[in-house]
């Protein structure tokens, strides 16, 4: 058995008592007294015998005063700069209607009509960055006039004719 060091000051000296359940003790029961627990009270069995502990949780109020935005009808919000380019080089590519294309055109509808916080403006415009490079990997690529030209220049360039 261990001897206790009493507390600053104060040694002490006395043994320190082995504990059945829990972690050991530092201190003697002298130098550091066990708390007395509180007792569970058991369930009375009238309504008028109930304590005040035992009284149901009553719910709160609703906050009154919170402003909720009306909904914003689809037909009559202005389409912002960000949708509009997203639907133009989605319908241009023909990808418009697909499901990733929709979530594109959704999230940056979204972020048009923002009223969030910075952070979760800056979630939404990092989940578009993502829907976006999903779906337009996914789509066909028609070349253009550079493309032409880096063909014909690499053609050149192995000995092939153009």
């Amino acid at each position: 058995m261990a001897s206790c060091p009493g507390k600053p000051g104060r040694p002490c000296g006395r043994t320190i008592e082995p504990v059945l359940n829990g972690r050991p003790r530092k201190l003697c029961s002298v130098c550091s007294p066990s708390r007395p627990r509180r007792k569970a009270l058991a369930p009375a069995d009238s309504p008028a015998d109930t304590p005040d502990v035992y009284t149901p949780v009553t719910t709160l109020p609703v906050r009154q005063g919170v402003y909720t935005p009306p909904p914003v009808d689809e037909l009559e919000a202005p389409v912002g700069p960000l949708e509009a380019a997203h639907r133009e080089a989605l319908t241009r590519l023909g990808i418009a209607e697909h499901p990733d294309g929709l979530l594109v055109l959704n999230l940056a509808r979204r972020l048009d009509r923002s009223t969030e916080s910075g952070s979760a403006h800056a979630s939404m415009a990092n989940q578009l960055m993502r829907a976006a490079e999903r779906a337009y990997a996914g789509a066909p690529i028609t070349p253009d006039a550079l493309d032409e030209l880096a063909r014909r220049r690499e053609s050149r360039a192995t000995g092939g004719a153009s």
